[in-house]
Parts: C-alpha cells; sequence; structure tokens
C-alpha cells in the first residue's frame, strides 16, 4: 500500500500542476493581452496557412485606419456583421472619400469577395499564439472549467484529508486544528 499511495500523491501533484499551468496559460493568452490593450481571437480557419493555423490565437492590436498598410494581416467585421475574418490587406482603395481594403486569406487562391471598410476593422494582428485557441476553446467548456477550476481544488482537499488522517491519534488530530486556528487568528490580528 505504501508505494500504491507515494504513486497516488505523485500523480495527485502532477495532474494539479498541470491543471494550474493551463489555467496560467488560459490567464495569459485571454486576459493578459486585454489588460496590456489587446482583444485575442481564435482563428476558427485554414484561410491564413501558413502563416496563421487554424486553433492559434491572435492578438489584435487597435491602430488607426490610415496606418494600416498593403501586407499588414487584419481582423474586421464580415458583411452583415455576423463574425470576423483575420486576412492580409492585398489592396487598398478610396471610393467616394471612403477607405476600403481588398483583403485575401494567405491560402486563398483569390482575394475576398468583398471590400472591407476601414471602419469595420478591428485591428492589426500584433501576434499569434500558436495553438493557444484550442485552450481557450476548452476553458469555455464544462469539462474545462471542471478541470482547470474543480479538480485542482478536489485535489487539494484529497491532500488535506489525507495529511489529517495520517497523523497517529487523535491529539496530534487536535495539535494539528490548534495550530491552524493559531495561523488564522494571527493573521486576521496581523490586519
Amino acid at each position: 500500500p505504501r508505494p500504491l499511495r507515494k504513486a497516488a500523491g505523485i500523480l495527485g501533484k502532477a495532474v494539479l500542476a498541470a491543471s494550474l499551468l493551463s489555467a496560467s496559460l488560459v490567464f495569459l493568452s485571454g486576459s493578459l493581452p486585454v489588460l496590456l490593450g489587446f482583444k485575442t481571437m481564435v482563428v476558427t480557419s485554414g484561410s491564413m496557412q501558413p502563416t496563421i493555423k487554424m486553433g492559434d490565437a491572435v492578438l489584435i492590436k487597435a491602430v488607426p485606419q490610415d496606418s494600416i498598410r498593403v501586407g499588414d494581416v487584419i481582423t474586421f467585421g464580415t458583411v452583415g456583421g455576423h463574425g470576423m475574418v483575420t486576412h492580409r490587406v492585398v489592396a487598398i482603395k478610396d471610393i467616394q472619400g471612403t477607405t476600403y481594403f481588398q483583403t485575401k486569406g494567405d491560402a486563398n487562391k483569390t482575394p475576398d469577395p468583398n471590400l472591407t471598410p476601414a471602419a469595420a476593422t478591428y485591428g492589426v494582428v500584433a501576434w499569434t499564439l500558436p495553438k493557444a485557441g484550442f485552450l481557450i476553446f476548452f476553458a469555455a467548456t464544462a469539462w474545462g472549467k471542471l478541470f482547470m477550476i474543480g479538480l485542482p481544488v478536489f485535489i487539494l482537499l484529497l491532500q488535506e484529508i489525507r495529511g489529517l488522517l495520517s497523523r497517529k491519534g487523535p491529539q496530534k488530530m487536535t495539535d494539528h486544528l490548534l495550530i491552524k486556528e493559531a495561523v488564522l487568528h494571527e493573521s486576521a490580528v496581523a490586519r
């Protein structure tokens, strides 16, 4: 039983570390960019391959529309506003005083059929985070939340219970609880 208990402890710590690492990566790829002025978007098609692959996350930086140049990769709202597209600017056109971008996916043979009004752009792709989109999508599911939040809490609870039960005799259990109470009291007084 002792080697089995040791293996279970190691496995528990590994799962806990993996869960915390995943949660940290989701924070770093999703929340942190927002604090730095970027929008995070997940690429769901292969139209920009090999530059940007399906499942990559892109960090979009808002820029003045007149600073966008041919060759920039931009993210923009689609005609009708039912989604977003990330494609490369292949031409800039001025039609009756309004700027439009002709865009094309790197993997596509022809440019997009509709011109994109400059006002429809969210910004320019500043960085690409390979495969981070898969993790972001997973984190949004019930299983993802369970893995990143519920599992670490469950493992920590099990480790605490195991620690309490592994002490011999009721006196050690009482001593442990008294020490915890003293620490809690001391931290409350320090505030």
